[in-house]
């Protein structure tokens, strides 16, 4: 993903953006240089860091936490196209997008119709076995697998729900 936005940005004026990839030590170099305005795009512990940072030299903030972000599916939708097009925007990246769907919002006429084409999805995406799936992309913390997997308990599945915390993978059933 990186790369992508590398290859963008080199399109723009280096005086107006640039990018800079590195680790934590990177992330802390950069908090503590004064800028005209910070974007945060990630997690609410990390958003709190580079917000106390950002005050310690007043530089205004936005943050992106993480919205939640619903998908309307109506009665008279492409179902076929909605199915694909959603399950592509969750899966991506593990999940891990801002505009990630977190729910759907389903006309109960055509509810039934719409899970069975976006379960056909999800397999015609990753095969049988997900697992072995070199498109299936993979939550690197055991910790995360544990809290998605305590998610899942509280609601219906679907199709898949098995997880494997070694792996870091969400499996099918």
């Amino acid at each position: 993903m990186a790369m992508v936005i590398e290859k963008i940005l080199k399109n723009l004026p280096m005086e107006l953006v640039s990018m800079i990839n590195g680790d934590h030590s990177t992330n802390e170099y950069l908090l503590d240089q004064k800028f005209d305005f910070i974007f945060f795009t990630g997690s609410p512990a990390v958003g709190r860091h580079v917000m106390q940072k950002a005050a310690e030299n007043l530089i205004p903030v936005s943050l992106e936490l993480g919205g939640k972000n619903p998908c309307v599916v109506a009665a008279d939708a492409r179902l076929d196209y909605a199915a694909k097009r959603i399950a592509w925007g969750k899966f991506i990246n593990c999940g891990q997008t801002c505009v990630c769907p977190d729910y759907l919002l389903i006309d109960k006429k055509v509810k039934d119709k719409f899970l069975d084409l976006i379960s056909k999805e999800i397999l015609l995406f990753y095969g049988d076995n997900p697992e072995k799936s070199n498109d299936f992309a993979r939550v690197i913390s055991s910790g995360n697998v544990h809290r998605l997997s305590d998610l899942i308990k509280n609601g219906e599945v679907v199709t898949g729900g098995i997880t494997d915390a070694v792996s870091g993978m969400w499996l099918q059933q």
